[in-house]
């Protein structure tokens, strides 16, 4: 069988169903047909389960040796478990509490609530983002066995170390089920590219996967419209229609219920603060060297030298890549990701997973074609260059061998005495920590009142006043800040004044609290 194409369709046909003249060959390099045959099925199954185990270590490890599955995070997952868990009690975003995103997480992660206790709920959820990893990782390679087997590996491996899809699979983050849905759609329109695009349903579910990777990040727009381009300016005008069918279709089923029940303060929380947001100091080389995967290679981004290096060698990846059939969507999205992630005003260390997907692909396809032409011109030019690949992979996983992630918690010594008993609704300026002393929902079985994400307040304000005031001279926020800590009966407050957020009035007043239980810096205290 051989995969040709005519003029209005792609088919899988044998040589001689159509002569010669009528049809183009598809650009699939001849040493890769050699090495994706069904021959080098089972070395393709080794290789992912390799790569999967890998991934699964990679991000489990640091977890155990850093916080634990029920340690603290960093933050945002527990905003998003938070609400996840109050949908469950029937409370909505945007309607009833201020949330900055798209409503897809919540849905997703509404099911852990269920668990019985909410330490097990966070530790399930972890180790299901943990899981994605491992399935993203054998998309990538999955995607690139066509190509070849070297391809697949390097892609593979590069996915399963690379420190910013680690970050986002460690505990619920928003860009780790948006970069499955990412890949997983990659998968689909790449099989459609090679038998065909008669193939409605692929396409459809295409659509809907990446309807549903905007869902969860708004910025997940922007794949959905590349891939529309894409097909548009291939002349694919149909399956463009099928493609934003499915998106359409995904982004109505998870949006709407609640877009219908507070719409004008959705669009609020979820566009027009995220455009408000105040600008990063981030550099342009900090942010090439991040979602590079080097970004634990502290320093990197100082170096003008390295960061040329760095550039150069994913510029060139990228070019090779682009002569690469199954590999070309994934550079057209590394490329918009990278330009909206340069242009984002703020910067955090998860925004570079968002990529890191399609990254891999196109790192896996450009390093294997290339490793591939110059073993067929000069063999030890090929392993010489096998070599540097791997010396580069493991000097970019390197740091990974020591990281460690989250924060231990002492709930047990915070909890001891049952010093919660008495206290129906309990506060805290990280929802983790309520996760952490298992008092979220108890506070919903008690109708206490829920705040899922007190530093959203500064984006609100800071839209409404059409400039950003930092938090510890924006008299307002520390107002509500302070409101919701005393509106519980017990308060744990500790993250805020780690980063310099409060004001000296707002820390003289908490001060003032009664100190019910205290544990490694950590006070538990009744508000006065």
């Amino acid at each position: 069988m051989r995969i040709y194409a005519s003029d209005s369709q792609c088919r899988c046909c044998s040589v001689a169903t159509l002569p010669r003249s009528s049809v183009r060959w598809f650009n699939v390099d001849d040493g890769a047909r050699r090495h994706a045959g069904p021959e080098s099925g089972t070395a393709h199954l080794v290789l992912a389960t390799a790569a999967a185990v890998l991934a699964g270590v990679a991000r489990l490890v640091p977890v155990l040796r850093g916080g634990g599955l029920t340690g603290l995070g960093n933050y945002d997952d527990g905003v998003y478990y938070a609400s996840g868990t109050a949908l469950l009690n029937g409370i909505l975003p945007y309607r009833d509490y201020v949330f900055l995103h798209p409503p897809g997480i919540v849905v997703m992660l509404a099911p852990f609530g269920l668990a019985g206790q909410d330490t097990t709920g966070l530790a399930v959820a972890r180790v299901t983002w943990m899981l994605l990893g491992v399935i993203n990782t054998v998309l990538v390679a999955r995607i690139l066995r066509p190509v070849g087997l070297v391809e697949a590996a390097v892609g593979a491996l590069f996915y399963a170390t690379a420190f910013p899809a680690i970050y986002i699979e460690w505990t619920p983050m928003l860009e780790g089920p948006a970069q499955t849905c990412v890949l997983w759609a990659i998968l689909l329109l790449s099989r459609a590219e090679r038998v065909g695009w008669h193939r409605s349903g692929c396409i459809v579910l295409a659509g809907a996967l990446l309807g549903l990777s905007a869902t969860f990040k708004i910025w997940g727009v922007v794949p959905v419209a590349t891939v529309l381009v894409w097909l548009l300016a291939r002349g694919r005008w149909r399956p463009a229609v099928q493609f934003m069918v499915g998106a359409f279709a995904a982004v109505t089923v998870i949006c709407l219920p609640f877009f219908v029940a507070a719409p004008s303060q959705m669009w609020q929380m979820v566009v027009v603060d995220q455009l408000g947001r105040n600008r990063s100091a981030a550099s342009i080389s900090t942010r090439l060297v991040d979602i590079a995967a080097f970004g634990l290679h502290h320093g990197t981004a100082a170096s003008g030298a390295a960061v040329a290096a760095t550039f150069g060698l994913y510029a060139a990846l990228l070019a090779v890549a682009a002569g690469v059939r199954e590999a070309r969507l994934s550079v057209v999205l590394t490329l918009a990701l990278t330009m909206l992630l340069l242009a984002s005003p703020s910067w955090f260390l998860h925004y570079p997973g968002l990529v890191t997907g399609p990254l891999a692909v196109a790192v896996g396809a450009g390093v294997g074609t290339t490793l591939r032409w110059l073993g067929d011109r000069r063999p030890w030019a090929g392993w010489a260059a096998g070599i540097v690949a791997a010396a580069v992979l493991a000097f970019a996983a390197a740091p990974v061998a020591g990281l460690r992630l989250g924060r231990t918690f002492p709930s047990a010594a915070l909890t001891s005495g049952s010093a919660l008993a008495r206290f129906p609704c309990v506060t805290s300026d990280d929802p983790t920590a309520l996760v952490a002393l298992n008092v979220l929902s108890s506070n919903f079985d008690h109708g206490c009142r829920f705040v899922a994400d007190l530093g959203g307040y500064s984006y609100q304000l800071a839209t409404q006043r059409g400039h950003w005031t930092p938090r510890a001279r924006d008299e307002r926020w520390q107002q509500i800040y302070l409101a919701y800590l005393a509106s519980g009966q017990a308060s744990l407050p500790f993250r805020y004044a780690h980063t310099g957020a409060l004001s000296p009035s707002v820390e003289t007043t908490i001060a003032s609290w009664i100190v019910l239980a205290r544990s490694r810096g950590y006070a538990l205290r009744e508000p006065g």
